[in-house]
């Protein structure tokens, strides 16, 4: 029976935990710029309407990337 606590795996899963922080931390910042500029007149507040090109794709792509990590973990 082969290991499962071997130091390449051990290795490999602490590169995929600061991966997947280091993605967080990067759409995390530029939602940043959204929290800093929202405009009252522009629409409700963490509404798709309040948000611009960018600041959409960045919030649709933090929903999908929590997704993805929520699910794989569960399979």
């Amino acid at each position: 029976m082969n290991k499962i606590f071997t130091l390449k795996n051990f290795l490999i899963g602490i590169l995929i935990i600061v991966i997947d922080l280091g993605i967080y931390i990067f759409l995390g910042l530029l939602m940043m710029n959204y929290e800093d500029f929202y405009e009252e007149s522009e629409g409700e507040y963490w509404s798709l309407a309040s948000m611009t090109t960018s600041e959409k794709i960045t919030y649709i792509g933090l929903n999908i990337w929590d997704w993805l990590i929520s699910h794989k973990l569960y399979i």
